[in-house]
Formats: structure tokens, sequence, C-alpha cells
């Protein structure tokens, strides 16, 4: 929940920590964990992570639509 919408670009850490509590961690297992954090950590370091701060209302679902379709046509750009 924001005051405004805006994605904003995540340190890994703090991605770390929001990828992880979001997983079902097998927290009764030492070798689940360790493979659990292992895979978050080479997610995270091949993927850049952001945080998505929106109002709760409709103007988030047309925030994100706008940003996307940037994404795209920039994605798009880049491979020609």
């Amino acid at each position: 929940k924001s005051k405004s919408n805006k994605i904003v670009p995540l340190e890994k850490n703090k991605a770390m920590k929001r990828l992880l509590v979001r997983s079902f961690p097998p927290i009764w297992s030492r070798t689940g964990m360790v493979k659990t954090i292992d895979l978050c950590k080479r997610l995270i370091d091949d993927v850049e992570c952001y945080g998505f701060g929106f109002k709760p209302d409709r103007s988030a679902v047309s925030f994100f639509e706008d940003k996307n379709r940037l994404f795209k046509k920039i994605n798009l750009a880049s491979k020609t």
C-alpha cells in the first residue's frame, strides 16, 4: 500500500527477504532450507527485482498496464 503508484528497484537483501517469506520454505529440514535459500539467491542474482507500491484503487491496474506496455516497447526496440 502506498500513497502513489510506483515501481522501485529492490536491493538484493530486501528482495531476498520478500521472496523468502512468500515461498514455502521447509523450516523443518536444514537441507531443504539451504536449497530454498540457494534457489532464491540464484533468482535474485539473475533477475532484477522490483517492488510495486500502489494506491488501493483501480488506478494501480492502469499504472501497471502502462508500465508493462512501455517495457515491452523497450524490449522489442532492443532486439532490432
